[in-house]
């Protein structure tokens, strides 16, 4: 999915992208909304699966 713009992104959102690039171009799968809550959610111990 490609964003258009007319501002320029910021440095942060060159990361961004880079780091996403990057993971697809590794073959890995990206999170979906509701993973990337869990794993949040995990990192600040508020998340336990049983």
């Amino acid at each position: 999915m490609t964003y258009q713009s007319k501002k320029q992104p910021s440095s942060l959102g060159k990361k961004l992208r880079a780091i996403r690039a990057k993971i697809i171009a590794e073959g890995e799968p990206l999170l979906t909304a509701e993973q990337v809550e869990i794993e949040k959610k995990m990192r600040q111990g508020e998340y336990w699966q049983s």
